[in-house]
């Protein structure tokens, strides 16, 4: 059920988003949405390519222009049930980056978040280092923005409250971790 959920709750925020700025090109609300509707596939699976993505963001084309976006593809990674978590989501990258994916958004639903985030945040340094030239990014959820957040942002936020518990000053969080609104 979390991986539906997380699914849902991503291609909202992508279509809300694509809606955003395809109506700052001078679309009307409305065709707005259906082109932002386009735009977003789901359980997409690329040409002969034996792999099949949770969330696609169409390429720009002849046809089409799904904006800033374009080329992404989302994996919501639960970690239930998949022997060693961090193991299956490392296969789920390298097979995607062998199917040619070069933008890649990595979401677990908060709880399994927060509960594997040091080992999370080691790999995605780890895969970025690896797969360099590609855009890799690890997220969970903010339910109350509506919108992903890096999972590297989650830390500094927990971070800044342990602080904050203990007495000491807190630190800023880092330019550039959730995506531009």
């Amino acid at each position: 059920m979390s991986h539906y959920l997380t699914k849902a709750f991503i291609v909202n925020y992508l279509v809300s988003r694509l809606t955003e700025e395809f109506k700052g090109k001078e679309a009307k609300e409305d065709e707005a949405r259906r082109r932002a509707l386009e735009c977003v596939r789901t359980e997409h699976q690329p040409g002969s390519a034996n792999v099949r993505y949770d969330i696609y963001v169409k390429d720009k084309d002849a046809n089409s222009d799904c904006g800033s976006l374009s080329n992404l593809v989302v994996e919501v990674e639960t970690l239930y049930g998949t022997g060693t978590a961090l193991h299956k989501v490392l296969d789920t990258i390298e097979s995607r980056v062998k199917a040619g994916v070069s933008r890649l958004w990595v979401v677990v639903p908060n709880p399994q978040a927060v509960i594997y985030l040091p080992q999370l945040l080691r790999l995605e340094r780890y895969v970025r280092e690896l797969f360099k030239g590609k855009e890799i990014g690890f997220y969970t959820l903010d339910v109350k923005g509506g919108a992903p957040v890096r999972l590297v942002e989650v830390a500094r936020r927990l971070l800044d409250e342990w602080r904050k518990l203990k007495g000491e000053p807190t630190g800023g969080a880092e330019e550039g971790v959730t995506p531009p609104q």
